[in-house]
């Protein structure tokens, strides 16, 4: 087991927590305390507005949902956050990178990176589960990359 530190930045913001007892993430929500939240477009960025508590991504849009949270996971270890099948599946939204990483060391609000695959508008609504946090421990890589030229292959072997 470790520890994840999570202060929230609002009283509107949900702590992560698991659905079950046996889930194996904990769940991340929206928090849609402000009126506009960034999405970028085929047009470029613009600020996308909230409206009762909703927010509407266009099909190819992409945007920032904000979680109200600032989090930091135990030394030695990362955040990951996955996509959550249900939304994918029943929503066409997904994360845009497919797992999103954060860092031992940010320390600012964290944000979920959704993209609507779908060919509809699709409603983003508060408190809204985005996706699953798990946290994981890195392992630190040391020495350096060498480049074995005969055989095209690049790997890390220690220092010495």
């Amino acid at each position: 087991m470790t520890t994840l530190y999570v202060k929230k930045l609002t009283p509107l913001a949900t702590l992560p927590a698991r659905a079950t007892a046996l889930a194996a993430g904990l769940d991340v929500r929206a928090c849609l305390h402000t009126e506009t939240v960034k999405c970028f477009t085929q047009h470029g960025e613009v600020w996308a507005h909230v409206t009762h508590g909703t927010l509407q991504l266009q099909p190819g849009d992409r945007v920032l949902v904000p979680t109200g949270l600032a989090m930091r996971p135990a030394p030695g270890h990362c955040i990951k956050m996955y996509p959550r099948s249900g939304l994918s599946l029943k929503k066409g939204l997904t994360l845009i990178n497919c797992v999103g990483v954060g860092d031992e060391d940010y320390s600012l609000e964290y944000y979920v990176t959704l993209v609507n695959h779908s060919r509809e508008v699709q409603a983003i609504a508060d408190g809204e589960r985005l996706c699953q946090l798990m946290v994981e421990r890195v392992e630190p890589v040391e020495g350096r990359l060498r480049c074995a030229i005969s055989t095209r292959m690049c790997r890390w072997w220690p220092s010495r």
